[in-house]
């Protein structure tokens, strides 16, 4: 009688299966598109009526871009090695990110495309998000890289997963421990001679992310946050370790109670106003209430 069947696979040693799953995985790295132009079909359809989306994301479901999707789903043990190997080298400070992500920012949209994508996101070590700025706002003779389109980004990241949107009324949230922003300026020279745009906003850039971790909205979502542009370099550190995570609510009411700008709000802002008071704090409970409901 014969024996059970062995895949021919798993009679491979385990380190030339290792060198499978990582060629599998680095082979699943795309191009970005050189403009938004020529993105293809994207959408901002949110799929929430509170928070009108700035993130035009691609409408290919995630199977399509994600390539170990077929090796996680053959069995337990190429599963368990397949994830190792994700694992080591995720956490691998020698090497580039395992996780990378594009965007292109244009007039008031983000264009997000996945470089790099080797499984679903639950736990991250490690996510680059390349910023390439096409479009600036002019105030004065200065260009200036505004933050609600960023915002936009990481609250659907860390809240609502790689999709960018509610999909199927659930939400895979995400924590990173390490993220890295990269800034790089492809504004297209100006008739009108202006300072340079993305250096300066670089700073307005940091700011914002300060904001966002003084104010807890960060708290379990995040560990670092490093804003490159060039040689420079800025990081934002976050206590993960303690209280709660924020919610869908407190970032929602936290864009709410902005204007455009959201550094003028900085100044006259503590962090207990916004959810402690009688208006912050139902706005976050109605925003809550609503998204738990959808």
């Amino acid at each position: 009688m014969a024996g059970p069947f062995k895949s021919a696979f798993l009679l491979l040693s385990r380190e030339i299966r290792d060198r499978i799953y990582l060629y599998v995985i680095l082979g699943g790295i795309r191009t970005p598109p050189p403009t938004p132009d020529e993105s293809g079909k994207r959408s901002t359809d949110s799929r929430d009526r509170y928070c009108p989306s700035h993130v035009a994301y691609e409408l290919h479901k995630l199977s399509g871009i994600v390539p170990s999707l077929g090796l996680l789903g053959c069995c337990h043990q190429t599963r368990f090695e397949l994830r190792e190997v994700i694992r080591r080298e995720d956490t691998n400070a020698r090497k580039k990110p395992l996780y990378q992500l594009d965007c292109m920012l244009s007039v008031y949209q983000i264009f997000p495309t996945w470089v790099l994508l080797p499984t679903s996101l639950s736990y991250v070590h490690r996510l680059q998000i390349t910023i390439r700025a096409f479009h600036m706002h002019q105030e004065g003779q200065e260009l200036l890289i505004l933050f609600p389109e960023i915002f936009d980004l990481l609250y659907r990241l860390f809240n609502l997963g790689p999709h960018f949107y509610q999909c199927e009324s659930e939400r895979f949230p995400v924590f990173i421990n390490t993220l890295i922003l990269q800034l790089v300026d492809e504004f297209p020279m100006c008739p009108i001679r202006l300072q340079e745009g993305t250096s300066v906003s670089f700073e307005r850039v940091w700011r914002c992310i300060s904001g966002l971790a003084q104010y807890g909205l960060l708290q379990g979502k995040v560990n670092a946050i490093g804003i490159h542009f060039r040689s420079d370099v800025k990081v934002v550190r976050v206590n993960s370790s303690t209280g709660k995570a924020a919610t869908c609510g407190q970032w929602l009411a936290w864009k709410w109670a902005w204007p455009r700008d959201p550094l003028k709000l900085y100044p006259s802002m503590a962090s207990e106003r916004l959810f402690n008071t009688s208006i912050g704090s139902e706005q976050v409970r109605i925003f809550d209430h609503a998204l738990s409901n959808k």
